[in-house]
């Protein structure tokens, strides 16, 4: 993941990820147990995709309570309020969810917030859904753990019914001076759609809801499996536009022949500094132990100046830009001659 997510980012990310979850996580499984697992995966054939926001945003960032996107399974929360206690003890509720950060933002490409999150289910049935959809505030107001939540009226409605809750005092959890969060919930026959979104301002956090619900209703509409090669975010970071540095790689699966296994592109972080180079930064993991950072010469002079006591595998000076290896499973001479400038997308 880029590291543009601060510190504090963890700990806001388990909140907000469980808040959006709750809205949906809660509402679901009004059938028997034994459909519980087909609506799981029904339920995750409705979120919100990669694809429908704007490039720059990375995925797979979820609550501590439900794990990974493929993981959606029950919640019960501890000490609920007696009517969401009741609707829990009733249905067994399971939901899924996704959730977005923005690691940069492209010019002319809209609603971007900051942080965006989608939930989802198919309750079975128009009546069930309906009473998913009336503990909604609730839900949401045990896992912000109290904190203030004042409902509002929309300003415009998704499917058949729609409810708009404003996050008082939890504004600027992911981006400062982003202080304003909205979770739009709605019914549409018998499922079930949340949005949650960051902005500067409710009227901006609120208009953004209501655009990525109607790019999120056409999933519940049509509804087709999101599968891992949409949700893949792993060379989001380095498309950034504002980046001077030319990105080298191994590929997304390197080979090193020689008998050695592959390795694998797990991930990659960039840091921009408003296009100010000497303070730019790629990294790219592979599995088996081998990364990879990349500066300009400038920022490569900075940095050393900064660490002088760094130490790395190797360091490759490849055109302007200057790559430092670290392996642990394959040789140098087979890493410096796998790498090559990686095509850097374009907007």
């Amino acid at each position: 993941m880029a590291s543009v997510m601060g510190k504090a980012r963890g700990a806001a990310l388990a909140l907000a990820a469980a808040a959006v979850l709750v809205t949906v996580g809660l509402l679901v499984n009004l059938l028997p147990e034994a459909t519980a697992g087909r609506q799981s995966a029904q339920a995750q054939r409705l979120l919100l995709r990669l694809h429908d926001l704007p490039p720059g945003y990375a995925d797979n960032l979820v609550s501590a309570e439900t794990g990974p996107l493929d993981e959606c399974d029950n919640l019960r929360p501890a000490n609920a309020e007696p009517r969401l206690a009741v609707f829990i003890a009733r249905y067994a509720p399971k939901g899924c969810l996704g959730i977005y950060f923005r690691l940069y933002r492209v010019p002319g490409f809209s609603p971007a917030p900051p942080a965006v999150g989608s939930g989802a289910l198919d309750a079975g049935s128009v009546e069930a859904a309906e009473a998913a959809l009336a503990v909604a505030p609730e839900a949401i107001g045990h896992l912000t753990e109290g904190m203030k939540l004042e409902e509002t009226v929309p300003p415009a409605t998704v499917g058949e019914a729609t409810r708009l809750l404003h996050w008082t005092n939890g504004g600027g959890a992911f981006v400062a001076g982003e202080t304003s969060d909205s979770f739009l919930a709605w019914r549409s026959g018998s499922a079930i759609g949340v949005v949650f979104v960051e902005g500067r301002s409710f009227t901006a956090s609120d208009q953004a809801a209501v655009e990525l619900a109607r790019r999120q209703q056409i999933h519940i509409e049509h509804p087709a499996p999101y599968t891992r090669a949409e949700r893949d975010s792993s060379e989001v970071a380095l498309d950034n536009p504002i980046l001077k540095v030319r990105a080298y790689w191994l590929g997304r699966i390197f080979r090193p022949g020689k008998g050695a296994p592959a390795s694998r592109l797990r991930g990659t972080s960039s840091v921009g500094g408003k296009g100010v180079a000497s303070r730019q930064y790629l990294g790219l993991a592979y599995s088996g132990g081998v990364t990879l950072r990349e500066w300009t010469r400038g920022g490569w002079r900075r940095f050393r100046a900064a660490h002088p006591d760094a130490r790395f595998t190797a360091v490759v000076h490849m055109g302007g830009t200057v790559i430092a290896v670290d392996s642990r499973r394959y040789a140098t001479e087979d890493i410096v001659r796998g790498l090559h400038p990686r095509p850097k997308r374009t907007f």
